[in-house]
């Protein structure tokens, strides 16, 4: 096929080993590179749900307050995995409904 060509319906190869790129995420990347406490400051809290929503995918917890200029993001500490690691903490996600 020749460039500028349409491509025909009947004109599609089935090829093999083609790996996928990964995708770009700015929030995820910002995510990684912040350490327990650090902190990211937003124009308004809803332009900081992308990154509130990377920290959680890494394990860790968030804290949002607005703040004078805005509205800040700091990273928190490792979100416990289960209800033994949760034992002794106030986490009312792990508690059992009986």
């Amino acid at each position: 096929m020749r460039k500028g060509e349409k491509m025909q319906e009947r004109d599609h190869k089935i090829e093999k080993g083609i790996p996928i790129n990964p995708r770009y995420n700015y929030w995820t990347e910002l995510a990684k590179k912040m350490e327990v406490t650090d902190s990211v400051l937003f124009v308004t809290r809803e332009k900081s749900r992308g990154l509130a929503i990377e920290i959680k995918k890494t394990g860790h917890s968030y804290t949002g307050r607005t703040v004078e200029n805005g509205y800040r993001i700091w990273k928190g500490g490792l979100l416990p995995k289960n209800e033994q690691e949760a034992e002794g903490h106030n986490l009312s996600f792990f508690k059992r409904n009986k």
